[in-house]
């Protein structure tokens, strides 16, 4: 997958107690979204969205990102959250890299 374009995309149904965090490295310390997470219990809510620059990676480079949802339950009570990880990559190239795979998709959402 190193080199291929990809798009990851994580969502929630709530829109309550929800934060995010668009980026971090992912081979640092960690403490880009563990810190926030035991400071005050939520994400650094960073990203495009709060005036940060969109990221783009460069060939190579690994970006991780997170979604928090907060929510507090008493003795005896479950609750379900929804989350998702959707991602796309229209173009697969096998291990000799000579043969290129377009996805079915692509047909009709050109550029994927």
């Amino acid at each position: 997958m190193n080199g291929m374009k990809q798009t990851f995309t994580l969502s929630t149904t709530r829109s309550e107690n929800v934060s995010i965090c668009s980026y971090f490295n992912p081979h640092g310390s960690g403490s880009e979204i563990w810190d926030p997470l035991q400071s005050h219990g939520t994400l650094s809510q960073k990203g495009a969205q709060y005036g940060d620059p969109a990221r783009v990676t460069r060939p190579g480079e690994g970006l991780g990102v997170g979604l928090n949802v907060k929510e507090r339950l008493g003795a005896g009570v479950t609750s379900q959250i929804q989350m998702s990880l959707v991602w796309t990559m229209g173009e697969v190239k096998f291990r000799s890299a000579a043969n290129t795979h377009e996805r079915y998709y692509t047909r009709w959402f050109p550029g994927s």
